[in-house]
């Protein structure tokens, strides 16, 4: 039977064993596409595991911006690369000044 629902969950929470409940018509479709989606999970979380460990040992900074509620290290690390970026940028010219 078509139609039938998946239990609601959040993407972190999505893995391979959602589809148990499925007929095994829709399990054999849905399955690999919920394999899928949990290996993207992993690699994210490696991904911000990797992106933890680089702001703690070459932004130091990033510590401080943190603190603020609501600030994660993904917010945090766009101020000091930011001024990074711009601190690479020529000086204006005076003919640019103004527009």
């Amino acid at each position: 039977m078509l139609g039938e629902r998946l239990p609601k969950r959040g993407s972190q929470q999505v893995d391979r064993n959602l589809a148990a409940a499925l007929n095994t018509a829709l399990r054999e479709v849905v399955e690999p596409l919920l394999q899928e989606v949990e290996s993207l999970n992993e690699r994210l979380g490696e991904y911000d595991q990797r992106i933890e460990r680089m702001a703690k040992e070459v932004y130091p900074e990033v510590a401080l911006l943190t603190q603020v509620k609501g600030v994660g290290t993904q917010i945090a690390l766009s101020y000091p690369l930011t001024i990074e970026v711009l601190a690479r940028l020529p000086p204006p010219s005076d003919g640019n000044r103004g527009r």
